[in-house]
C-alpha cells in the first residue's frame, strides 16, 4: 500500500506534529507500508527532505510571526500534488490548511481514499495575537460533522 502524507512544515524540531508525522511514516515503513511525505523543504539543505517537496509560500505582513514560530507554509503547486496523488493510494492530510483543503479537493476528484487528523489549536493563533494565555484553554471549539461518503467515514 503506498500512502501518501500531507502536511506543511514537517521540519520544526520539537514541534507536535514534526514529531507526529515522523514517528507514524517510520512506523509505517517499519511494518512494509510504503509511506512518503508531501511537504515545504527543509530549511537544512542538508537535513531530510519530503519525498514530493513543495516551495515555500511566504505571506506578506505576518511571515515574521510565522518564521519566529518555526513554521511554514508550502506553495500549492497543483502539478507536484497531482504527481503525489497520482503515485498513492491513500491520502492522509495532517492539518486543516489551505494546502490541505486543495489536495483533499483534488484527491476527491481522482477517487483517492482520505484520512486526516487535526493539528492546529485556537491557543497557537490567539497566543500571537494577545490573547490572556490564562484563557486560551477554556474556549469552546466546535466539533464540525464528520464527511461520510455511502461506504462510511471518509
Amino acid at each position: 500500500m503506498k500512502v501518501l502524507f500531507v502536511c506543511n512544515n514537517a521540519y520544526n524540531p520539537g514541534n507536535g506534529l514534526s514529531v507526529s508525522i515522523h514517528n507514524t511514516l517510520r512506523t509505517l515503513r517499519e511494518h512494509g507500508v510504503d509511506a512518503r511525505l508531501m511537504a515545504v523543504r527543509n530549511p537544512a539543505p542538508d537535513g531530510p527532505q519530503p519525498d514530493f517537496p513543495l516551495g515555500h509560500f511566504k505571506f506578506p505582513v505576518f511571515e515574521p510571526i510565522i518564521y519566529a514560530n518555526g513554521f511554514a507554509y508550502a506553495k500549492i503547486e497543483r502539478n507536484k500534488i497531482s504527481e503525489a496523488l497520482r503515485w498513492a493510494d491513500i491520502v492522509h492530510v495532517q492539518e486543516a490548511m489551505p494546502l490541505e483543503n486543495v489536495v483533499v479537493r483534488m484527491a476527491r476528484k481522482m477517487g483517492k481514499p482520505l484520512t486526516g487528523t487535526f493539528h492546529l489549536y485556537p491557543q497557537n493563533v490567539l497566543a500571537n495575537l494577545g490573547f490572556p494565555k490564562k484563557n486560551l484553554y477554556s474556549i469552546p471549539v466546535p466539533i464540525s460533522s464528520v464527511p461520510r461518503t455511502s461506504s462510511g467515514i471518509i
